[in-house]
């Protein structure tokens, strides 16, 4: 065997650590590590690092996604089973190790869609139980941990937006061109209306983000009328756009919004390496 050849783990295995990320309250960090040679969710106590154990124990593929919701001490999670992409909804307890089955997996897919500290104990997620083509969006309640219907997918949407408050903004769909159809939700009507038409050659380079708090204006990357990605707000009472961050030699490829106040933090492009921040 050639000696100079890069160890397959070193390119494929489990990083050390991977998405790291602090509890709303300050008080945890969790991270995914190996726990048995497969990735698990574990936690510690910030600063102290003598605390930190897995509060997963998963012996086969492991576990990817997670998110911290605003509940003090608890984290959501998605996990399949052997990799059939048919993931299962789970609440788990920091301070206790207690994990919850929310929807079993195997049969059809659940994730997170909006978590948002204006209504902490609860959850925005999308489901496919219905239709395995398109996702519901329901909201659970992570007190008791059952779900009511909060838009029903008909019209077969591919993305919706929902402000902090859990109300709809902004819909995709797309179309049999490689275009696709932006919609906005009209509150009056409670239904959404055809606003924009993405071509196919901008689609790959344009989305949308994110929305603020209140939905009124509309985050999103753009490369329409230019050659490369650019950071856009969209001000949805006037109907302006305005370039919040671009760069002369790449798209803008990673934004960082604050889960407090909704407000864009950080633009990051790419060209030889990370540049950013380019916000402010």
């Amino acid at each position: 065997m050639n000696s100079n050849y890069i160890p397959r783990k070193l390119l494929f295995g489990n990083p050390d650590i991977r998405d790291l990320k602090i509890s709303p309250d300050g008080r945890h960090i969790a991270y995914l590590a190996e726990h048995h040679g497969v990735l698990n969710i574990w936690a510690q106590d910030v600063g102290n690092e003598s605390t930190a154990r897995p509060l997963t124990h998963d012996t086969k593929r492991g576990i990817f996604s997670y998110d911290w919701t605003f509940q003090p001490g608890t984290l959501i999670f998605s996990q399949d089973i052997d990799g059939d992409e048919n993931f299962g909804l789970y609440t788990l307890n920091v301070l206790n190790g207690e994990t919850t089955e929310i929807t079993p997996p195997g049969h059809f897919t659940t994730h997170v869609s909006e978590l948002s500290h204006l209504r902490p104990d609860e959850v925005v997620i999308l489901t496919n139980n219905r239709d395995p083509m398109y996702f519901d969006y329901k909201i659970l309640d992570l007190r008791d941990k059952t779900q009511k219907d909060l838009f029903t997918n008909t019209e077969n949407f591919a993305l919706i937006h929902f402000d902090k408050y859990f109300r709809p903004v902004i819909a995709i769909k797309s179309n049999a061109d490689g275009s696709y159809t932006g919609s906005l939700w009209n509150p009056h009507t409670k239904s959404f209306f055809e606003k924009f038409v993405t071509a196919f050659e901008d689609s790959m380079s344009s989305t949308t983000i994110s929305t603020s708090n209140d939905g009124r204006k509309v985050y999103l990357l753009s490369s329409e009328g230019r050659d490369k990605a650019t950071f856009q707000e969209w001000d949805l009472a006037t109907d302006t756009l305005t370039v919040l961050a671009e760069d002369s030699k790449s798209d803008i490829q990673a934004i960082q919004i604050h889960p407090g106040s909704g407000k864009p933090l950080m633009a990051t492009s790419y060209y030889v390496k990370a540049r950013g921040p380019l916000l402010g």
